[in-house]
């Protein structure tokens, strides 16, 4: 298990929830990062963070993957794409078109977002785009993106295609698109643009999931500060719901997950009265099923499930089995490991949400199924445990917004955006 000292010393010294490095899939985290630096006492790693901010960014990204890649959500380009038109169709002759992408990870999302400025008739010149990133291998990857390939994990645009160059390991940006982009390596929750003017579009996608709530809330000001009134929010499917983007609501187009300042006029529905909790009949612990299929492109570019290896299952059958026999910490344990060595897939995330549930862990729980519907956004069983627990927390309206995607699952439906 994760050194407890070392967890104290990550809540005070990061905006990210401590409990991502808690357990055993954490704590092979930390001994990997030791192994790294040569070192073999917890609390030489200890004294190590708090005097080297660099060994802290890399504990920090290797908590907070920097997953991305170009055109996510195809949906939200599209859109962007007619929205950018009819701005510039209504902006002066020299107005400058200003855009945030923080964090930017490898930088395929800044690329993407170039691209799709220059498809919408902006010239490059007027293009400003500021990528921000704690991780300076991340900003040395995206700077080097004109020499050295990215991968590509879906097809692109057509009308994009002609602005990258394909070659063996991915494809090769073009000058125009990288000329327009400033790589920033800084914490996006205490960087301050050199340039005060407020971006028209801001891109901050599955970033809040990490944080912790009161990091959430500073991290969603700071971005409504930065944004102009008629500017555009574009978050994650794991990042949009109502206490993450309050202040905002969406454009109402599907698979966007796009947002616009909410106006002042606009009355709020009063909050209906707290009803008591209902519990779901199906058992705690996660049912046996079969795995789930990888999703097609159609669902805006979500991740492909993992699919368990043989020996993973069968450590995943025996932590259900433990479980059965109420012993859960063990059960907890064992799908931790099963999640440090082979990654995270929906039956270990589902399983480890039912037994922080069934121990009355109800924040522990619901980041578990947080992640499972981030990485499967159609887990109609991760769907409904989240409905539950946003109705045990008094979210009446985050619980019915979750139902409403699972009926959606149900029933194959797919063309609504999920909120």
């Amino acid at each position: 298990m994760t050194d407890p000292l070392l967890l104290d010393l990550f809540r005070r010294r990061t905006p990210l929830q401590a409990r991502l490095l808690e357990g055993e899939a954490g704590a092979t985290l930390v001994r990997r990062r030791m192994k790294a630096l040569g070192i073999h006492d917890p609390a030489a790693y200890r004294a190590r963070l708090e005097v080297d901010p660099a060994e802290l960014e890399a504990l920090m990204t290797s908590v907070a993957v920097p997953e991305t890649w170009f055109f996510r959500y195809p949906a939200s380009f599209e859109f962007l794409v007619a929205w950018l038109g009819r701005r510039l169709a209504s902006r002066p002759a020299d107005a400058r078109l200003r855009m945030l992408s923080a964090p930017c990870a490898t930088g395929q999302e800044p690329l993407s977002m170039a691209a799709t400025a220059l498809h919408a008739g902006w010239p490059a010149e007027r293009i400003e785009i500021d990528a921000v990133d704690v991780s300076s291998a991340a900003i040395a990857v995206a700077r080097g993106s004109a020499t050295r390939p990215l991968p590509v994990r879906e097809p692109m645009p057509a009308w994009a295609r002609s602005m990258f160059r394909e070659v063996p390991g991915g494809v090769v940006a073009s000058a125009s698109l990288l000329d327009p982009i400033r790589f920033v390596h800084a914490d996006v929750l205490s960087w301050t643009p050199a340039d005060p003017r407020p971006y028209d579009v801001v891109f901050c996608r599955n970033f809040f999931i990490y944080l912790t709530p009161e990091a959430r809330a500073a991290t969603i000001r700071r971005v409504e500060r930065m944004l102009a009134a008629d500017g555009l929010l574009f978050v994650g499917h794991a990042d949009h719901d109502a206490r993450t983007v309050e202040g905002f609501r969406g454009v109402g187009i599907p698979h966007t997950f796009a947002y616009e300042r909410r106006p002042a006029e606009v009355e709020v529905a009063p909050i209906r009265a707290a009803q008591p909790p209902r519990r779901p009949s199906a058992p705690l612990v996660a049912p046996r099923s079969a795995p789930r299929p990888a999703r097609s492109p159609s669902h805006g570019g979500a991740t492909r499930p993992v699919v368990a290896t043989t020996g993973t299952a069968a450590s995943l059958e025996r932590a259900r089995t433990l479980a059965d026999q109420g012993r859960l910490r063990e059960a907890a344990e064992l799908a931790e490991r099963c999640v440090a060595d082979d990654g995270p897939s929906p039956a270990a995330l589902e399983l480890l949400g039912c037994v922080r549930l069934a121990e009355g862990d109800l924040p522990a729980a619901e980041e578990w199924f947080r992640r499972l519907v981030y990485l499967d956004p159609d887990h109609e069983s991760g769907l409904l445990h989240l409905a539950m627990i946003s109705e045990d927390e008094g979210d009446l309206d985050g619980a019915e917004r979750y139902r409403e995607r699972a009926r959606r699952t149900s029933g194959g439906a797919g063309a609504e955006d999920r909120r």
